[in-house]
């Protein structure tokens, strides 16, 4: 939490000449620099805690774990968009696809998981009561690898998590 404090902090303009800036700028932002690195930066503007040397790899594990979220932020976020926007369409698709005589009096309400497919899509199942769960099934030959390996389906058939499959 510490370290998450220290990059909302400046480069002050004592700083500047140092890192070849024209104007304050929040150490978060100047991270995002392909080339920057924030235990470098920390300590060249004196935000890194002097006991830092002392403490465990640990410390520099969190170090590293901010400085690729504060990187890599707007990449996951726009990437998640992507994917949310891909699930609405796919979705979309498949719905108009059902007459509308038969959802004119049905709910839909519908929920992008991610994770291992039959584990993450049987657990949410269970977890919000569904009555109902729908999932694709393709049908590829089976091997001997596949009694080793279950496929999504098995999983969920072995947990069964609604009343209705």
């Amino acid at each position: 939490m510490v370290i998450i404090e220290k990059t909302k902090s400046s480069i002050t303009n004592k700083h500047l000449k140092t890192f070849k800036l024209k104007q304050p700028l929040p150490v978060k932002d100047y991270i995002k620099r392909p080339k920057a690195n924030l235990k470098k930066t920390l300590k060249k503007t004196n935000n890194l805690p002097k006991s830092y040397r002392s403490r465990s790899w640990s410390f520099l594990e969190v170090l590293d774990d901010v400085e690729t979220e504060i990187k890599y932020a707007g990449y996951i976020r726009r990437h998640l968009r992507e994917i949310k926007k891909q699930e609405e369409t796919r979705v979309s698709e498949i719905l108009n696809q059902i007459p509308d005589k038969l959802k004119s009096n049905v709910k839909i309400q519908t929920q992008s998981i991610f994770g291992t497919r039959g584990y993450s899509t049987g657990h949410y199942a269970k977890i919000v009561r569904a009555d109902l769960l729908i999932m694709y099934f393709n049908e590829k030959k089976t091997s001997i690898l596949s009694k080793f390996f279950p496929k999504d389906l098995d999983h969920i058939l072995g947990e069964l998590p609604t009343n209705v499959l």
